[in-house]
């Protein structure tokens, strides 16, 4: 589970949806 590209891609919306 690397999540460096998604994070890189958009980690603030990554992270609200992750979070969520």
């Amino acid at each position: 589970t690397h999540h460096c590209e998604i994070i890189e891609t958009g980690n603030e919306s990554w992270r609200f949806k992750n979070r969520a």
